[in-house]
């Protein structure tokens, strides 16, 4: 049986990884929101990368880093939440810095 202390790790890593995906599959990014006319696609994602992702992959380190005292651990769990919060903080670095660039 796993332990399931793990996987709320994995769950937090979703924000980052499912924003960038979808940010992806909306290009053009200028288009502004017919429900929200003052935004652009491109400034939902900067906002969201800005404020939401890190948050949530602050919690995935919280929690992973909590459950390393639980000695039902299983190793192959711990590496992949793990390599799914490397992967959100470069998802979230190549995001922003993106964005920056884009407008200088």
């Amino acid at each position: 049986m796993y332990p399931k202390r793990e996987w709320p790790a994995l769950v937090w890593c979703v924000p980052a990884l499912a924003g960038f995906v979808l940010l992806l599959f909306s290009f053009p990014l200028e288009h502004k929101i017919a429900f929200w006319p003052h935004l652009s696609r491109a400034q939902l994602f900067m906002l969201w990368f800005l404020f939401v992702t890190p948050l949530t992959t602050t919690m995935a380190i919280a929690v992973l880093m909590q459950s390393k005292r639980s000695p039902l651990s299983n190793c192959l769990i711990r590496i992949l939440a793990w390599v799914a919060i490397v992967l959100s903080v470069l998802v979230n670095a190549f995001v922003l810095v993106g964005m920056w660039e884009s407008t200088n």
